[in-house]
C-alpha cells in the first residue's frame, strides 16, 4: 500500500490519497482533509 499526502490541488484542501496497487484487486480512496 502506498500513501500519498496530494498538498497540491487546484481550489481545493490537501488531500490524503491512499493507493493499493494490485494488478488484480486495485482500489483508490480519497480523504479530503480539513
Amino acid at each position: 500500500m502506498t500513501l500519498l499526502l496530494d498538498t497540491h490541488v487546484p481550489g481545493g484542501a490537501p488531500r490524503l490519497v491512499i493507493v493499493t496497487a494490485d494488478r488484480r484487486f486495485a482500489a483508490y480512496g480519497v480523504r479530503t482533509l480539513g
